[in-house]
């Protein structure tokens, strides 16, 4: 009795993958492989070194045990006929025909693997507690902060132009510390000129400008709610993404997945799926957050509140692909799912500490700060378009630098 497997994914360079593959792919049959060793793969792929586009065909025969159909022992027997060229490649009957396939039709395949493996990771995060908690944590924080925002009007605290007044002063504050410009001060004024004063007269003249633009010059409490949504969501994204790679791999699912896909299209298609599904999450919390600022303001300061909503929808999706990226490297780096989630957020509260810590020490330590999105989140929001531009290219590029480290880990990880 003669078998004939085709393995697809393996790295042939690596003895403990070849033996890996082998093996999941012969318990997934329900074949014994208590007899094969690993050495008997590498000396047989070692003597005929051919390698392929589609993978090696290797050749076992299976010796029945006397008297016993479902017992015996498998052996690899080394032809040099391992494969024609691919063009003379005539697959048997009970082979995929995608295998003759062209290159232009293989990238397809892959695409459409990436597209397949996005559209189960969504279902998947929908029917499990960990995305449900992402989904209800999400809408939950941002209406909670919206609410924040209105009640201290609401409640009589103050009236709406001492609001007005006291936010852009914070939001001014807030944007001195995010751009490490908190302890540069000013030759022109004296030492001991405050923030507020700077602001107004000094260096910081431009903050105070751009407070005053969120503040005066778009619906403020809009512009608020978004402000801390961009300190909260990055807190609340790897919620959807710790998941991504490290709970296949922990449960060793992710071994039945690779002899019919590859790494990348896996990796690729979670991360995809994971993204997506953060932006149609920010779209539905900014529609709660508008409809809910809608019903408590009256409709004269509603007016602008969708044109902006547009642009915050922009920002915060910008500012969402790179902490999803983090959340995807961390679950390639880690095999447990908790481990990923604990070392992305880590990063993400423990960058912004440190940074502002040492800059007390040394000022440029606080450049630190740019090591995540942290330095430069709050120019999405700036009326400067070349500073906004500046700010997407930056979070492109930190995507794709965490995607190609999670690549590199995932191809290399012994799973």
């Amino acid at each position: 009795q003669t078998r004939i497997f085709v393995v697809n994914d393996l790295e042939r360079d690596r003895p403990e993958a070849t033996a890996s593959a082998m093996a999941g792919l012969m318990a997934a049959a329900g074949f014994d492989l208590g007899f094969v060793e690993a050495q008997q793969f590498d000396r047989a792929l070692a003597r005929h070194p051919r390698r392929h586009r589609f993978g090696s065909l290797l050749h076992f025969e299976h010796r029945l045990v006397a008297g016993n159909v479902s017992q015996g022992k498998w052996t690899l027997h080394c032809t040099t006929n391992l494969l024609p060229s691919l063009p003379d490649f005539h697959a048997p009957r009970d082979f995929s025909p995608r295998l003759s396939s062209s290159p232009g039709e293989i990238r397809m395949i892959q695409f459409r693997h990436v597209l397949l493996h996005a559209q189960k990771l969504i279902i998947h995060s929908l029917r499990t507690g960990s995305g449900v908690a992402f989904i209800f944590l999400t809408i939950l924080i941002g209406l909670s902060l919206a609410n924040l925002s209105i009640t201290p009007v609401e409640l009589g605290f103050t009236t709406a132009e001492e609001f007005r007044e006291s936010a852009s002063k914070a939001i001014g504050f807030a944007l001195a510390t995010a751009s490490l410009r908190m302890g540069v001060e000013d030759e022109n004024l004296p030492p001991d000129t405050d923030i507020l004063s700077r602001m107004e007269s000094g260096d910081l003249i431009d903050l105070g400008m751009w407070a005053r633009y969120l503040i005066l010059d778009n619906p403020m409490l809009l512009s608020i709610t978004v402000l801390l949504l961009g300190v909260v969501l990055p807190l609340i994204l790897p919620l959807g993404s710790f998941t991504a790679i490290s709970s296949d791999v922990q449960h060793r699912t992710v071994r039945y997945l690779l002899p019919r896909t590859s790494r990348l299209s896996l990796l690729v298609g979670r991360w995809l799926g994971t993204l997506f599904l953060s932006w149609v999450l920010i779209l539905l919390l900014l529609f709660s957050v508008v409809v809910y600022l809608s019903i408590m303001l009256p409709p004269e300061a509603t007016e602008s509140m969708v044109p902006w909503a547009g642009r915050c929808l922009f920002s915060l999706c910008c500012l969402a692909t790179p902490y999803v990226s983090l959340g995807v490297l961390c679950s390639a780096v880690f095999r447990v799912p908790m481990v990923a989630l604990l070392a992305a957020v880590g990063a993400t509260v423990g960058t912004p500490l440190l940074a502002l810590s040492l800059q007390e020490a040394w000022d440029p330590l606080g450049n630190l700060l740019y090591l995540l999105p942290w330095g430069y989140s709050h120019e999405l929001l700036s009326p400067d378009g070349d500073k906004v531009f500046t700010a997407v290219a930056y979070s492109l590029g930190h995507s794709l630098l965490f995607m190609t480290l999670a690549a590199w880990r995932f191809r290399r990880a012994d799973l």
